[in-house]
């Protein structure tokens, strides 16, 4: 009696601890899944990241590129538009 009281005990513990295992099997699955959701978020803006940076570097060559094309009518401009400035190419400030 008591051995069979002990196993009826012990069963009960079983099923109790199945169900904690189920639950935590599915908090897993579902945690897993958000991992793997956040990885794809990840590398979508990891592309973005890498195109807005190309996208950057190809306007700051043509920007250097506009600026040196046109250096000696901008260095007129400033001649125009502030004469007496002490600008030597570099600095406003005078060696």
């Amino acid at each position: 009696v008591k051995a069979g009281a002990a196993y009826v005990k012990a069963v009960a513990a079983s099923v109790k601890a199945g169900a904690a295992c189920d639950k935590a099997w599915a908090a897993y699955v579902k945690a897993e899944a958000a991992y793997d959701k956040a990885g794809a978020a990840c590398d979508k803006a990891g592309a973005a990241c890498d195109k807005a940076k190309a996208a950057y570097v190809k306007a700051e060559a043509a920007y250097d590129q506009a600026i040196n094309n046109n250096s000696s009518a901008l260095a007129a401009l400033h001649a125009i538009e502030c004469p007496g400035c002490p600008w030597n190419g570099r600095s406003i400030f005078p060696d």
